[in-house]
């Protein structure tokens, strides 16, 4: 519980005003760890949202682009006109398989992932409950 004795949180919130009459309120969160508190915090997962939401983001910009860029080079190769909408859909069609096929990749890709960084959290973790702190000169001990 040493990682927890050592660190204090707080939010604040503040109320200002200007001589001319305007307003503006602020506020913050605030989180302090001791060096004891640091050294034994346990070990943390990755998150992955941010790849997700990264990996998302790929995909419609793949859909919107090579969708409206097939669309008009269709457009161009058969001389249709601009406003034919089989044109249209015939591009956002590919445009919509390329981003299918993107999402698939990326999927495929972070699963290898998730499962070495679910193992590498499983070996930290074992590892700093079986560890313990000297309170005098501060080492760190495995107990087997």
């Amino acid at each position: 519980m040493a990682h927890k004795t050592g660190s204090s949180s707080g939010f604040a919130v503040g109320v200002g005003m200007t001589g001319g009459g305007d307003a503006g309120v602020g506020s913050g969160f605030s989180r302090q760890l001791t060096d004891i508190a640091k050294l034994a915090k346990p070990p943390t997962k990755e998150g992955g949202a941010g790849e997700s939401l990264a990996f998302m983001f790929i995909a419609i910009v793949i859909f919107n682009f090579v969708g409206v860029a097939l669309s008009l080079l269709f457009i161009w190769i058969t001389g249709r006109e601009s406003g034919d909408v089989s044109a249209w859909l015939t591009g956002m069609f590919i445009g919509f398989i390329a981003a299918v096929g993107y999402g698939i990749w990326a999927w495929k890709r972070t699963e290898g992932r998730k499962s070495n960084i679910e193992a590498a959290y499983k070996a930290a973790m074992k590892k700093w409950e079986h560890s313990w702190i000297c309170l005098r000169c501060g080492n760190t001990y495995r107990v087997r």
